[in-house]
């Protein structure tokens, strides 16, 4: 069988495509919280006390894949009153009950400690104020 110049060229472009492209099969998930409150105060609050305006936390969701990646979703209303949400990845061990997760800080740069805490049943304690516990973000299972 002949194939056209153009049918050869389509067909190698295609698998290429094909071979290159990332998984479009999902992670399968671990465990999956959902954020109840920050430092005890009741969501929608305040991320820290500040003199003047500051973000409002309406919502968080924290994925935990089998394969060691993470997904946070934050839903918050800017100080200036813009809606937004942001959605980043991490990487996290679980050694016993703590949790511990990995930033990508590139090289010379001042970055804060990754977020780590602590899984008591379906609750997760994170403090994500780089290590000074200034921040706890209390998390339950959502199966819950």
């Amino acid at each position: 069988m002949l194939l056209s110049r153009q049918t050869e060229i389509f067909l190698l472009c295609a698998v290429a495509t094909l071979a290159c492209r990332e998984s479009t099969v999902p992670a399968a998930v671990s465990a999956q919280f959902v954020l109840n409150d920050i430092n005890g105060r009741a969501l929608p609050t305040f991320l820290v006390a500040t003199p003047g305006p500051a973000p409002t936390i309406v919502s968080n969701t924290l994925i935990l894949y089998k394969n060691g990646t993470a997904q946070t979703t934050e839903h918050r209303v800017e100080w200036n009153g813009v809606d937004n949400t942001y959605t980043w990845q991490n990487t996290y061990t679980i050694t016993g009950n703590q949790i511990q997760f990995a930033y990508h800080c590139p090289p010379n740069a001042d970055c804060i400690a990754p977020p780590h805490g602590t899984i008591l049943g379906n609750r997760l304690s994170l403090d994500v104020s780089g290590g000074s516990g200034a921040i706890i973000y209390n998390y339950l299972d959502s199966t819950d």
